[in-house]
Order: structure tokens, then C-alpha cells, then sequence
């Protein structure tokens, strides 16, 4: 027993303790959060107590799971069980297996309806909602207060601790803890939205939504109209604080989603052949997003050549101001830097080229200074990192000068393999140069 309530199973572990089915006397069934560590002076208990406070100040609030009873004094007695009970609800993802789109939307409608009057009446600010903290008790409620803050009360964020779930964690308190504005329930609110309606899904994307027909849309995910207007409101609410939508308008832009009016239906027949035709475009879907993250990667491995590569060109500027430093700069050689590797290679699919120039009369010819560096990328998505250090006559095949060609060990355009192969190369053309600029100098001198 305690108090008045007698445990009569576990239900689970929570973020400072454990739960439990209980009843009392009169039959009344609640959960009771039993806290693991009594110790006054621990973040737990001051966030257990603060809850209890908040939950004992707002009563019986509509959409609100209500204390039924609770002992937390300030002083406990040693070995004392600090618990609170609050009605037996049903987890808010329960209840909706099975439910349509629209009963979804109308719950987490009614959700931003509490928080949006919960902040506006009290200043508080839950940071932690999430599915599993969103119950149903007589319609969608909110629970599990214990990230709570409030107008003018002592923070209790840990030094290093990102309050909240992963996942749902807005991204200005990866950047300050204690910014804890109403914005991040928008955010919390935006992204569990996300997950109750993903099939299958535990766990929203990290970051910002976006409404760009992705991977992670609604409208990929969802046979529905206009799922694309549900993508529009998510990206709204999940980007940067200054411009998020507040929770009131969030509530009103999913009930002017709710309300909107019906459009025509299709018929049968073509509502069929609209959803084998979206199962079709599927692996095209697949290939398009394959494609863009292969070109995105190619970039960034590009970059990678060209910022490591970066005080060679400053050196070549230091030389002759007018060294010509870019895509470029390679001028005839551009040909071999672009052949790929050997005979038999697969077709190459892109190939990035960067380097620095310099060129002096000489004898009535031009010599000529080049470092650079060339990035392919074959059909298999294996990079080739190259580069060249040459020094001499434009007629560089005629054995004056320096020739030093760097070719590093091909990899995954994704891997840590091919940063090591960047590497190797560049120091390369370091370790080059300086040959290069002796006989570049000692000729012209």
C-alpha cells in the first residue's frame, strides 16, 4: 500500500521511475509514478516535485491528465516512497490503431488547442511532448509534465543535457538547452504528428520537415488528397523559431485542413490506376533520390580536395598575383586529368577538375607551373581522386621540368575511405612542389 492505493501490476520504466496499475479503496483505478531517487538535492526529485506543483495548480484543465493524489513533501522521511497518481489513460497512439487520417489530425488539432491556452494562461511550456507523453482520457490529453518549465522558476536542465526526446528535440536546444520558448512544443507537436501518421514509424526524422516531395513527406508516405497541404503545415512548424508557426496557428491550420471542402472523388477505376501508377514510380523515386545524394556527396568530396588543397593555390598566389586559381586553371592538360584511371574502367559519370596556374615567357616559349587535382565518378559510385604537379615547357612531354602525377586509391563516394585517398593525394602535391618551384625558378632565372 501506498497511501490509499494498492499496486496491482507493473506497467513500465519511466525517465526517474516506475509505473504502476493501482486502485483504491472506492475502485478507482490510476497509474502510479513511483520515484526511483528521493535524494531533495537531485535533479529527479525537483523535477518530480515540480511536476506534482504545476499539476496540483492546474486541476481538472480540459485536455490536461489530471493529479488524483500524490505525496512529495519537502522533507522526506529516510527510506520514504515519494509517488503520485494520476488516472489510467490510454496512450494517445492506442487509441488511434486503425484510425483514418483525419481522426489523427483532429486529436493532435485538439492537443495545440491545450498547449496553445495552457501557454497563453500560464506561461508553461511542456518540452517533452512526444507520442508516448499524449494520452486519451474522454479525448486527446497531455501528460508527463516533468521537463516542465515555467515563468520565473529555476531552470533544471543539467549542464550537457538536451531536454526532451530525440527526434522531436527542436534544433535551438541543440544550440541552447534553456531556450525553451514556446516554439519547441510546435516543433514536438509538428514532428509527433509526423509519426502518427507514419505507419510503422517510432521515430520522426532529425531536423526541420520538409515539403519538397522527399523521402520523408506525408505525401510519399500517404495515399490521401492533399497530403502535400499537411507537408506545407509540418515545414512550417519545424523551421527556424522566428518564423514557426505558433501553436494557436498550428491548431487552426489543421482544422482549416479538416474543413476544407470535399473535392470531387474519382471513380473507382481511376482511383485505381492513380495508386498502381504511384506503386510504379516508386523505384524511380528510389533511383532520383539515389541520384541527388550521390551528387550532393560528389560535391562535398570535391570541396574536401579543394579546402585541403587550399594553401598550395595561396602559395602559387603568393608567386605571381596573377596565377589563374580555379576550374580551369588546368588549360591544356584538362585532357589527361579527365581520362579515367585505365583501359576497361567503367564510363565515368562526372568528373570535377580544380587547380592553379602560373605562366612566364621562356626562351621564346611559355613555361609553365600547374597544381591540380581532378575528382570522377564512375557508375558505380566509386570516386577516383587525382592529381598533378608539372613544371616546364608548354611541349610537357618533352622531358623538361617536373611531371609528378598522384593517383590515390578509388573508394566509395560515401566513405571514409576516400577522405584518407584525398588526403594521401594532396600531401602528394605538398610534398611536390617544392621541386617544382626550385626548377620553375632556377629556369627563368
Amino acid at each position: 500500500m501506498l497511501g490509499r492505493w494498492t499496486i496491482v501490476r507493473y506497467i513500465e520504466k519511466g525517465g526517474n521511475g516506475e509505473v504502476y496499475e493501482a486502485t483504491d479503496e472506492s475502485g478507482t483505478r490510476g497509474a502510479l509514478k513511483l520515484l526511483s531517487n528521493a535524494d531533495t538535492g537531485k535533479v529527479p526529485y525537483k523535477r518530480f516535485a515540480r511536476e506534482v506543483d504545476v499539476l496540483k495548480a492546474l486541476g481538472l484543465r480540459p485536455g490536461i491528465v489530471p493529479l488524483l493524489d500524490a505525496n512529495v513533501p519537502e522533507q522526506p522521511q529516510k527510506g520514504e516512497r515519494l509517488w503520485y497518481v494520476m488516472p489510467l489513460a490510454s496512450p494517445l497512439r492506442e487509441h488511434l490503431a486503425g484510425a483514418s487520417v483525419s481522426e489523427v489530425v483532429a486529436a493532435v488539432r485538439e492537443i495545440a488547442r491545450v498547449l496553445a491556452s495552457l501557454c497563453d494562461e500560464t506561461g508553461i511550456v511542456h518540452r517533452d511532448i512526444k507520442p508516448a507523453n499524449l494520452y486519451w482520457l474522454d479525448g486527446p490529453a497531455v501528460g508527463d509534465f516533468g521537463l516542465v518549465e515555467m515563468p520565473d522558476a529555476q531552470s533544471l536542465t543539467e549542464n550537457g543535457r538536451i531536454p526532451g526526446a530525440f527526434g522531436f528535440i527542436a534544433d535551438e536546444l541543440f544550440r541552447d538547452p534553456d531556450d525553451s520558448g514556446p516554439p519547441v512544443d510546435v516543433y514536438s507537436l509538428a514532428k509527433t504528428l509526423w509519426v502518427l501518421l507514419v505507419e510503422g514509424a517510432d521515430f520522426p526524422p532529425q531536423g526541420p520537415l520538409r515539403a519538397d516531395q522527399g523521402p520523408a513527406t506525408l505525401v510519399r508516405a500517404l495515399t490521401i488528397e492533399r497530403a502535400e497541404e499537411l507537408d506545407r503545415i509540418l515545414e512550417a512548424a519545424t523551421t527556424w523559431p522566428a518564423e514557426r508557426l505558433t501553436m494557436e496557428r498550428l491548431a487552426d491550420e489543421l482544422d482549416a485542413w479538416l474543413t476544407a471542402p470535399e473535392r470531387a472523388r474519382p471513380d473507382e477505376a481511376l482511383a485505381e490506376a492513380v495508386a498502381a501508377a504511384k506503386r510504379s514510380m516508386e523505384p524511380i523515386f528510389v533511383a532520383r533520390d539515389a541520384g541527388a545524394r550521390r551528387a550532393e556527396l560528389f560535391a562535398a568530396a570535391a570541396e574536401r580536395i579543394r579546402t585541403e588543397a587550399e594553401d598550395l593555390f595561396v602559395s602559387m598566389q603568393v608567386v605571381d598575383p596573377t596565377a589563374e586559381v580555379g576550374s580551369y586553371a588546368i588549360g591544356t592538360m584538362g585532357n589527361l586529368l579527365e581520362l579515367t584511371q585505365s583501359i576497361g574502367d567503367p564510363m565515368v559519370v562526372e568528373t570535377w577538375h580544380y587547380g592553379a596556374k602560373i605562366v612566364r615567357d621562356y626562351q621564346g616559349a611559355h613555361r609553365r607551373l600547374i597544381v591540380a587535382f581532378c575528382l570522377e565518378l564512375d557508375e558505380n559510385a566509386i570516386a577516383y581522386p587525382n592529381g598533378l604537379v608539372i613544371e616546364g615547357v608548354e611541349e610537357f612531354h618533352s622531358g623538361d621540368g617536373v611531371l609528378k602525377q598522384l593517383s590515390g586509391d578509388p573508394a566509395p563516394i560515401d566513405s571514409v575511405a576516400l577522405d584518407r585517398s584525398i588526403v594521401d593525394v594532396v600531401d602528394g602535391a605538398h610534398k611536390a612542389l617544392p621541386d617544382a618551384l626550385r626548377t620553375f625558378t632556377e629556369a627563368v632565372e
